[in-house]
C-alpha cells in the first residue's frame, strides 16, 4: 500500500505541478488523495472536521467523514513555485448539525 501511495503521489505531483496550492491528505501513514488548486484554498485547521471524497473511490468505501489531526506545510522552489499542505486524518463518524 505504502509503494502505491508513494507512486500515486509523485504521479499525481508532476502531473498537477503546474498548480501553485497543492493540498495532500494522509490517513494510517498512506496518502489518501491530492488536491491541486490555481488559487489558495481553504485549508483546514488542526481538530477541525471535514468531509473529503477522495479520486480514489476504493478510499471512501469505509467513509469520507475525517478529523484533521496534524498539518505540514511546504514550500517549494523547483522545478516553479508552489506551495503543498499535508494534513494528516483520522476517520470519524459524521456529527450531527
Amino acid at each position: 500500500m505504502l509503494a502505491y501511495s508513494l507512486n500515486f503521489t509523485l504521479i499525481i505531483s508532476l502531473f498537477l505541478m503546474s498548480k501553485p496550492y497543492q493540498l495532500e491528505f494522509y490517513y494510517k501513514g498512506d496518502v489518501i488523495d491530492l488536491k491541486s488548486y490555481e488559487t489558495i484554498p481553504n485549508i483546514p485547521e488542526i481538530d477541525e472536521e471535514i468531509y473529503l471524497q477522495c479520486e480514489n473511490e476504493n478510499m471512501n468505501a469505509d467513509g469520507s467523514y475525517f478529523k484533521v489531526t496534524a498539518k505540514r506545510t511546504l514550500f517549494f522552489s523547483s522545478p516553479s513555485l508552489y506551495q503543498k499542505v499535508l494534513i494528516k486524518l483520522d476517520r470519524i463518524e459524521p456529527t450531527d448539525w
